[in-house]
């Protein structure tokens, strides 16, 4: 697993790029809020230093570390989504199609 170093401020994390089922496993039946899957997405990207949900809470809660945090993660992960998010809208054309027929 190659591990990839991102700087926010002060903190180095190191992570790694999550394989595509994990990616959708972050998102879910669709149930799940964005704050949710942001702080799911951390917990599984980074692998230095360990990290638990509150301390992924805590490091959020500053606007500047989460959208420059997110925003790199996202990069990091964003063939991955991409796949997802077509996957997620061709099934919905698809049952939109088979309602209407």
């Amino acid at each position: 697993m190659d591990l990839i170093e991102i700087t926010v401020g002060d903190e180095t994390w190191k992570v790694r790029k999550l394989p595509q089922y994990q990616v959708t496993k972050l998102i879910g039946p669709g149930n799940k809020d964005l704050a949710d899957i942001h702080i799911d997405m951390v917990l599984a990207s980074v692998v230095e230093p360990k990290l638990r949900r509150e301390d992924v809470i805590r490091i959020l809660n500053d606007d500047e570390t989460y959208f420059t945090l997110i925003t790199k993660l996202e990069e990091i992960n964003a063939k991955g989504i991409r796949s997802l998010g077509n996957y997620m809208l061709s099934s919905i054309r698809s049952s939109q199609r088979s309602e209407t027929s």
